[in-house]
């Protein structure tokens, strides 16, 4: 039997996060769309980054005011505090990988804060991003993604090393593709 996934939420809307590995904060799961109360995740926010990969399926997203379908194969970016939810289409199935990084795993060193990090989060302008596929980018982020669903299930030593890496990686492409002043200065495109 699926279970249901309800989003606990905090008095200002924020979510209370399960994170799924117990040593770090980091939340790595397949999802179906059917698990969710009438196939809709209520819409939240959360200091954490979050990708989500179409497995199988479309549905819409709600970043802030704007809605967002996204299909198989494709992946969203939503950065941190931005209110978000999903929901169905025409009560179709959709399956997805998603993960949550919280933005504490992702500031060390202080120099790449500085330099990269610092730019991206908790800017408006970069509230979420699509990458379809054939996009810069994409086919990267959504193996990074599928591969942290997996070593977050298969738990083999030390998986929790790859995570971090992982979420570096994912970081990376994200930089790479907004092309922010943290990127332009050592020329990456």
């Amino acid at each position: 039997m699926e279970r249901i996934k309800n989003i606990k939420l905090r008095t200002d809307n924020s979510e209370i996060i399960p994170y799924t590995i117990e040593s770090i904060p980091i939340y790595a799961v397949r999802e179906q769309q059917s698990n969710y109360p009438n196939m809709c995740g209520i819409m939240h926010w959360h200091d954490d980054i979050e990708f989500i990969h179409v497995i199988s399926g479309k549905m819409m997203y709600m970043v802030s005011d704007r809605l967002i379908e996204i299909n198989e194969g494709d992946v969203i970016f939503v950065n941190t505090q931005q209110p978000h939810g999903h929901r169905h289409i025409e009560y179709e199935e959709c399956v997805f990988n998603a993960v949550l990084i919280p933005t504490e795993v992702l500031k060390y060193p202080e120099s790449l804060i500085k330099k990269y990090v610092d730019s991206v989060f908790y800017d408006s302008k970069f509230a979420s991003f699509v990458f379809r596929k054939g996009d810069k980018g994409h086919a990267k982020l959504a193996k990074t993604i599928d591969d942290m669903v997996e070593k977050a299930d298969m738990k083999e030593d030390a998986y929790e090393f790859d995570m971090i890496a992982c979420g570096y990686k994912l970081m990376a492409e994200i930089i790479k593709r907004l092309n922010c002043k943290g990127a332009e200065k050592i020329g990456v495109s």
